[in-house]
C-alpha cells in the first residue's frame, strides 16, 4: 500500500494540472480584454467576483459529491454510482439555472457598492449580460468533471481543459477584436505595417469571412462557447466511461429527498467556507477599486493569475482529502500525523515550480499585460503578494483536508469566520477608510491574515476533532 504522501500527490498532480489548465482560458481573456484599454481589466474582475460569490453556492453541493461519489463507486456499486452522480449533475443544473439570473440582478443593481466610475460600471454590465450565461453551463460541468475523477479518469479532465483553453486562446481575440471589414476596434499589437491579423483594418479570415468586433462583450461569448464544448465533451466522456457505469438513466430522473438531504447536510458548512472566501474576494476588489484606475486595473491583472495559482493549490488539496479519507477509513490517524508534515514540504516544492518565477518576473508578466506604468507597478506589488498567498492557503488545505475527509466542516467554518470576518475585515475597512492604508497595505494584510490562519488550522488539526470511527 502506497503511504499517505504517495497517494496524495498521485491524485492530486493530474487535477492540478487539470485545474490549472482550465483556469488558463481566464487568463486568455485578462490578456486579450487587457488590450481594450484603462477600466476593461477592472471590469472583468469585479463581474468575476459576484460571479465567484454566487459560484461558492457550487460548493454545498461540489463538496458533497466528493464522499457521495467515491463511497458509492468504493463499493463497486455501478446503478449507486450512476444515480448520484445523475442527481449532482441535475442538482446542479438547476442552481445554475437560478443563480444565472441572480447574477444579472445583481449586476444591473448593485455595481455601486463596487465603483463610482460610469465607464467601467457600463463595460460591467456589458460583460456580465451575456457571462450569467456561464452559471448554467459550469455548475454542472464541474460535477462532471469531479464523477471522471472519481471513477479513475482525471486524465480525460486534463484532455477537456486543454482542449477549452485551445479553443478559447483562438476565439477570445476574433470576437473581442473582430477580423475583416466588419471590424471596428483598432489592434496595433499584432500588426506588421500595413498588415493587421485583427481588428481595424485587418485581412479577413481565409479572405471571405468577416467577423465584428464585439470588445468585452466578446470575451463573455468566447467564455460561453468554450464552457459549452467542455460541458459537451464531459457529457461524452462521463457516457461512454470504461467503467461502464450508467448515468444517464429515466428511471434516475425522480425527487430523491433523502439524498439532497445528506448532500446539503455535508456541503452547506463547506459552502458557508466558500462563501466567505469569495465575499472576502468581493470585499478586498471593492476596496482595490477606490485607488484609481491604474492601480485597479493592476489588481485585476495580478488576480486573474493568482487564480491560476489558488486552483493549483485547490487541485492538491483535492488529492489530500481523498487519501485522507482512505486512511480514516481504516482508523490510521497516526499515520496521517506522522505523514502531514511531508505532506506539506512535497506541497511547497510543487508549488514553487509555480510561484517562484511568478514572483521574479513579476515585471515582465504585467507587462505583457499592460503598458501602463502605474498599472504594471502596483500589478506587480499585488502579485509579488499573492506568490506568497497561495504557500499559505496550500499549508491550510493540507491541515483542513482530514476535516474534509472526515466529513467534519464545522470546525473549519469556525476558523474561517473567525479569523476573516473577526480579523481580515475589521483591520482592512478600518485601515482604508480611516488610515488611508496605501495599496499595496492590502495584500500585506491578506498575508497576514494566512500567517494567523495556519497556526489556528495547525491547533485544530493536532486535536482529535477529526478523528472519526471508521464505519
Amino acid at each position: 500500500m502506497k503511504n499517505f504522501v504517495k497517494i496524495s500527490v498521485s491524485i492530486a498532480l493530474p487535477t492540478m494540472v487539470g485545474f490549472a489548465v482550465n483556469y488558463a482560458y481566464q487568463l486568455v481573456d485578462a490578456w486579450w480584454v487587457a488590450q481594450l484599454g484603462p477600466g476593461a481589466p477592472t471590469a472583468i474582475i469585479i463581474a468575476g467576483a459576484v460571479f465567484s460569490l454566487l459560484m461558492s453556492i457550487n460548493e454545498i453541493i461540489g463538496i458533497s459529491t466528493i464522499p457521495l461519489f467515491t463511497q458509492a463507486f468504493g463499493k463497486k456499486d455501478k446503478e449507486k454510482t450512476g444515480y448520484v452522480i445523475f442527481h449532482g449533475i441535475l442538482l446542479k443544473a438547476v442552481l445554475g439555472f437560478i443563480f444565472s439570473f441572480l447574477f444579472l440582478f445583481l449586476i444591473n443593481n448593485f455595481l455601486y457598492i463596487y465603483t463610482d466610475n460610469a465607464e467601467i460600471t457600463a463595460m460591467v454590465k456589458e460583460y456580465g449580460n451575456y457571462i450569467f450565461v456561464s452559471l448554467f453551463l459550469i455548475m454542472p460541468f464541474a460535477t462532471i468533471q469531479t464523477a471522471l475523477r472519481t471513477i479513475g479518469e482525471a486524465n480525460k479532465t486534463m484532455i477537456i481543459s486543454i482542449i477549452s483553453t485551445l479553443f478559447n486562446l483562438i476565439l477570445d481575440p476574433i470576437l473581442i477584436f473582430g477580423v475583416g471589414e466588419k471590424a471596428t476596434i483598432s489592434l496595433d499589437y499584432f500588426s506588421n505595417g500595413s498588415f493587421r491579423l485583427l481588428g481595424e483594418g485587418s485581412q479577413s479570415l481565409f479572405g471571405i469571412i468577416s467577423i465584428p468586433s464585439l470588445g468585452i462583450k466578446g470575451a463573455a461569448i468566447a467564455t460561453i462557447l468554450t464552457q459549452f464544448l467542455g460541458l459537451i465533451t464531459a457529457s461524452i466522456f462521463l457516457l461512454k466511461n470504461r467503467e461502464k457505469i450508467k448515468v444517464f438513466q429515466f428511471k434516475f430522473l425522480k425527487f430523491d429527498k433523502n439524498l439532497i438531504i445528506k448532500m446539503l447536510t455535508i456541503g452547506i458548512p463547506a459552502g458557508a467556507i466558500a462563501f466567505i472566501f469569495n465575499f472576502e474576494q468581493n470585499f478586498v476588489t471593492s476596496i482595490a477599486a477606490n485607488y484609481g484606475v491604474a492601480i485597479s486595473d493592476g489588481f485585476g491583472i495580478a488576480s486573474r493569475i493568482r487564480g491560476i495559482m489558488f486552483m493549483s493549490t485547490f487541485g492538491l488539496s483535492i488529492g489530500a482529502s481523498i487519501a485522507a479519507g482512505q486512511y480514516i477509513g481504516r482508523g490510521e490517524f497516526n499515520h496521517i500525523r506522522k505523514e502531514m508534515k511531508n505532506l506539506i514540504l512535497v506541497v511547497v516544492g510543487l508549488l514553487s515550480i509555480l510561484c517562484i518565477p511568478i514572483f521574479i518576473f513579476s515585471p515582465f508578466i504585467m507587462r505583457l499585460f499592460s503598458q501602463n506604468v502605474e498599472t504594471v507597478h502596483s500589478g506587480t506589488v499585488f502579485l509579488r503578494f499573492f506568490s506568497i498567498i497561495p504557500y499559505l492557503i496550500a499549508i491550510c488545505m493540507m491541515f483542513e483536508s482530514v476535516f474534509t475527509a472526515a466529513g467534519k466542516n464545522l470546525p473549519r467554518l469556525f476558523a474561517t469566520s473567525l479569523i476573516v470576518l473577526g480579523f481580515e475585515f475589521p483591520i482592512m475597512f478600518i485601515s482604508h477608510y480611516y488610515f488611508n492604508l496605501p495599496y499595496w497595505g492590502i495584500g500585506a494584510i491578506m498575508v497576514g491574515t494566512g500567517i494567523i490562519y495556519i497556526i489556528t488550522d495547525y491547533i485544530l488539526f493536532s486535536t482529535k476533532m477529526w478523528e472519526v470511527n471508521p464505519n
